[in-house]
């Protein structure tokens, strides 16, 4: 999609790419299909414009990864009405450390899936709290 983008602000500049994007974003109102933007373009517009369409169609527009951490923090928010930037900090390590109880990733945290290894202690000794008396 960048490689798009960068090739139509070569060709057009970027206040053309402006106009078309403006343009995608309010296809619903002005003509749902891309056929129909391209074609209340400036025929000259109109080959780079159709390059960028079909790229732009084919964005991801929502990622599960942020959805599943959106319901991490909500819960959070619920709770206490706000979220410092210290609490967001100490969500994410912990996030990060703690293995799935089930499904397809059980017993594995969110490092060992990203690769990256895991260290053998609890996400509290990673924060530098004394590790828990056993």
């Amino acid at each position: 999609m960048e490689a798009a983008q960068h090739e139509a602000i070569d060709q057009l500049g970027a206040p053309a790419v402006g106009l078309i994007a403006w343009a995608w974003q309010r296809r619903m109102i002005l003509g749902e299909q891309p056929k129909q933007l391209l074609e209340a373009l400036d025929p000259a517009w109109q080959v780079p414009a159709s390059r960028l369409l079909a790229a732009w169609n084919q964005a991801v527009r929502a990622s599960s990864v942020v959805e599943n951490w959106h319901s991490i923090v909500r819960p959070h928010l619920a709770v206490h009405r706000a979220l410092s930037a210290g609490m967001l900090a100490r969500l994410s390590v912990w996030h990060n450390h703690r293995a799935a109880p089930r499904g397809w990733h059980q017993d594995l945290s969110p490092l060992q899936r990203s690769g990256f290894p895991q260290p053998a202690v609890d996400w509290l000794e990673v924060l530098g709290y004394a590790a828990p008396a056993a």
